[in-house]
Formats: C-alpha cells, sequence, structure tokens
C-alpha cells in the first residue's frame, strides 16, 4: 500500500531538478501536480525553492502563507509535521536573511536554534543576524557558544573582527583581533586570521 505521508513522486522528481538548477522541467512538473495535488504541502514548498532559486522573494512568502492557511494535514504523523514546521521556519529565515530584514531574521533564527541546538550553522547564522541587526553582546554569546560546541572553529574573538571587517569597519575590528591574540594567544589560527585582516587593509608590511 501507499504511504499517504509520502509525497508524489513527481513531486520528489521536481525537487530533484530544483537541486540540480533546472527550473524549466521542475516548473512544468510542479504546474500539472498544482491541478492534481492542489493542496499538498510540499507542493507549495517546492514552489517557494522555486521561486527563492529565481529570486522570487513576494511569491515564496505567498506560497508559505498559502501552506499555513490550510495547516497540516490530519493524518500525518508527529514526525512529518515536525518536518513542515521547521521547513516552513527556514524559509521564512531565508526570506528575511535575501531581505537583509536582520531583527526578524534573528527573532526567527532563535526559534529555530531551540529545536536544533547541536547544528553550530545555525547558530553562526544567528549571530550574523544579531550582528548585522546591532546586538552585538548577544551576537558574541552565540559565536562563544558555537566555538564551546566546536573548538575548530574561529575564536568568538577572531568571528567578531571577521564580521567587522566585512563591514569595512577595521578600527572596529581590530580590538577584537587583539583581545584574540591575549586570549588564544597558542592558536595559530588567530595569527592567520589577523594576518589576513591586515593583508585585506592593505598593511601587509605589519
Amino acid at each position: 500500500a501507499e504511504n499517504p505521508n509520502l509525497p508524489p513522486p513527481r513531486l520528489i522528481l521536481a525537487g530533484f531538478y530544483i537541486k540540480a538548477g533546472d527550473r524549466r522541467s521542475a516548473r512544468e512538473i510542479l504546474e500539472k501536480l498544482a491541478g492534481e495535488e492542489p493542496k499538498h504541502p510540499q507542493l507549495f514548498l517546492s514552489l517557494v525553492d522555486l521561486a527563492m532559486m529565481e529570486g522570487r522573494l513576494a511569491d515564496a512568502d505567498a506560497h508559505l502563507q498559502l501552506v499555513e492557511q490550510q495547516g497540516i494535514p490530519s493524518h500525518w504523523e508527529d514526525k512529518e509535521k515536525n518536518w513542515l514546521q521547521a521547513a516552513i521556519l527556514s524559509n521564512k529565515i531565508a526570506i528575511a536573511e535575501r531581505r537583509e530584514n536582520w531583527r526578524d531574521a534573528s527573532a526567527m533564527l532563535a526559534k529555530r536554534v531551540q529545536l536544533a541546538a547541536k547544528y553550530v550553522g545555525l547558530r553562526q547564522r544567528w549571530a550574523n543576524a544579531l550582528f548585522a541587526s546591532e546586538q552585538l553582546e548577544k551576537a558574541f554569546e552565540q559565536l562563544d557558544i558555537a566555538y564551546r560546541q566546536q573548538p575548530h572553529l574561529n575564536p568568538p574573538e577572531v568571528a567578531m573582527g571577521v564580521l567587522y571587517v566585512g563591514k569595512g569597519e577595521f578600527e572596529e575590528a581590530e580590538p577584537w583581533y587583539q583581545k584574540a591574540l591575549k586570549k588564544h594567544s597558542d592558536d595559530p589560527r588567530v595569527f592567520s586570521a589577523w594576518g589576513m585582516a591586515l593583508l585585506y587593509q592593505g598593511r601587509w608590511q605589519e
């Protein structure tokens, strides 16, 4: 018997086309499925993926609203329900980031991190959003947690310096690198990062 929780095979195929960058083939399948499975949540999520790929953020946002309006299928199990809720939130975050709406992005990333605290990449994205929205202490706090979770990452002081360099604010960046040099004097990555920051500023002789 078919599993009613699984998406239609052609919807899975459309997902493969989207990942491969074949937007035309994906769109053809999705347009047909829209007439056959008009209320399947994953149809709308695939349309979101396609819209995001093409830079149509307003369309992506509209598709997400439709998913939320129709709700989660009653026959879905908890695993599928949790997956859908996470997918909706993740896409909302991606839209906010693309729009550089950092306050909304950071608020939603806070919720996402609560659901998946072990995923350091999410925590780093949250820190970036916090930094971009001028919540500097909170950004450092999350970078510090990420570093303690995965010590192979740059120390949080270096990460803050990198964020400032990315904005072209070298005077703000330098104190963070100096803190890192003092606190992590035995970490060669700190000296390498500081050297790269100097090169970025054209201060190669230092």
